[in-house]
């Protein structure tokens, strides 16, 4: 942990091995059937992600500890700030179980869902939790895992299912909502992060900028098509809430993104749908 490059090399190791090494052992192969594996893999995950959504929520942001306008990072040896530090840390690790997300699809020759986009996402994401565990092991950053796990609790709940098959679609109705919960945790971190420029809190700047621009890659890497309702999305209430220096600044091209996001999508972007009980995240 002292050090990145032990991280660095873990990610660039999957970078090699899901573009490279695997579509190539796999090539004269057959794609195997992990339909068990899969079951469990993500079972784990929701309790993984349970875990820690809960642990991260009862260390700050769900017992009244946490400003949700202003955290500031507690450098100290309290214990409760250490528990925060502790669920950070395995946020973190978590970072890595997730690569399996795309051996998955090596092994089962998935090699259209191996993306650019999905690869710059997994692997960048370690790195980018390495640094804010290192230098901010707590405080405001600490609501983009909140969130982050939370929207993984739904996700890997509803890859679980699918992987049981056809039988269970009929139950899966509500698969419909799944882009719109990913757009509220886009935008949720987005202006949550940003709102720190625009008034005094004691937090580095950059990880500011870092985690509100990281939710991007957070959305594009889902897959997931956007619903009608989100294709006409404007922000009228988060507009309300700020000064106009903010809404000029941060907020209105959050709203150009998001219509990049749904021109793009329009235009084909993703490349089409995806067979049913297949990773879009």
């Amino acid at each position: 942990m002292s050090s990145p490059f032990y991280t660095l090399g873990i990610c660039i190791s999957y970078v090699i091995i899901v573009k490279y090494i695997g579509p190539k052992f796999m090539e004269n192969r057959k794609p195997l059937q992990l339909k068990n594996v899969l079951i469990v893999y993500n079972f784990l995950q929701v309790i993984f992600s349970t875990w820690l959504f809960l642990g991260i929520g009862t260390s700050g942001w769900l017992n009244g500890k946490y400003n949700w306008r202003c955290q500031p990072v507690d450098y100290s040896d309290d214990p409760e700030t250490l528990k925060m530090v502790s669920y950070s840390w395995w946020y973190f690790f978590s970072k890595f179980t997730e690569f399996l997300d795309t051996f998955f699809f090596v092994l089962r020759k998935k090699n259209d869902h191996i993306t650019t986009l999905h690869v710059i996402h997994h692997g960048v994401m370690p790195m980018s939790v390495w640094f804010g565990v290192k230098f901010t092991p707590g405080g405001h950053s600490t609501f983009f895992g909140f969130l982050n796990t939370f929207v993984h609790i739904v996700m890997y709940t509803y890859y679980m299912l699918s992987a049981f098959g056809p039988e269970m679609q009929k139950y899966l109705w509500w698969k419909k909502y799944l882009t719109t919960l990913q757009m509220v945790q886009f935008v949720g971190i987005m202006v949550h992060a940003f709102q720190l420029l625009f008034i005094d809190c004691n937090y580095p700047r950059a990880f500011v900028w870092w985690i509100g621009l990281h939710a991007v890659t957070i959305r594009r890497d889902n897959g997931a098509r956007l619903p009608i309702t989100i294709h006409r999305l404007q922000l009228p209430t988060c507009l309300r809430l700020v000064d106009r220096p903010a809404r000029r600044h941060v907020l209105l091209p959050i709203q150009g993104i998001l219509h990049a996001i749904v021109q793009q999508e329009e235009e084909g972007g993703d490349g089409g749908g995806r067979e049913t009980g297949e990773r879009e995240r």
